[in-house]
């Protein structure tokens, strides 16, 4: 009976808070738009999926929620900006875990 070798890969689960500029009409309004992001990465720090969690406009004076979307298909996607250039910072969550947390926010 052949053996079953089993592999554990160490998944890291982070939630930040990113933003970029707001643009109306291609004008830069000069605020920023907010948004949430939860960024899984495995034990070489490869980024194994992003998901965002953002507010939208669904109409005239009508706010929406997009939750749980891949961030690279969502309005917020990065481009050729960086974390950093997004203002990344990291969300101080304690002793609880950042997927539970996340599953709550969803």
């Amino acid at each position: 009976m052949p053996s079953a070798i089993a592999i554990a890969i160490a998944i890291a689960i982070a939630i930040a808070i990113e933003a970029k500029p707001l643009e109306f009409e291609d004008v830069n309004s000069g605020f920023f738009h907010l948004y949430l992001v939860k960024t899984e990465t495995d034990d070489t720090g490869r980024v194994i999926s992003e998901k965002v969690i953002r507010g939208s406009l669904e109409g005239i004076g009508d706010l929406g929620t997009i939750a749980g979307a891949d961030l690279a298909s969502s309005p917020d996607r990065r481009g050729s900006d960086t974390p950093e250039e997004r203002h990344r910072t990291l969300l101080d969550l304690g002793p609880r875990n950042a997927n539970e947390v996340w599953k709550v926010m969803v």
